[in-house]
């Protein structure tokens, strides 16, 4: 169960059933006011990418990303 607001779970739900079909564009854009939760959704989002790749590469990745030193 995540910790996201009812309206970051509807949108990160949505991308997700996107990405998942194939349907979502080469880009996104998260935009809103501060403190309305767009890195935890962009987080979230760039896990669920790393979960479906090469388990080596994502567990650096997620480490990286975890100590706030990925780009």
């Amino acid at each position: 169960m995540s910790t996201f607001s009812p309206w970051q779970q509807r949108a990160f739900d949505q991308t997700v059933a996107a990405l998942d079909a194939g349907r979502l564009g080469h880009g996104l854009l998260i935009c809103g006011p501060a403190g309305l939760g767009k890195r935890e959704v962009a987080l979230a989002l760039a896990d669920h990418v790393l979960a479906q790749g090469d388990a080596t590469h994502a567990t650096r990745t997620r480490q990286l990303i975890a100590a706030g030193t990925h780009p």
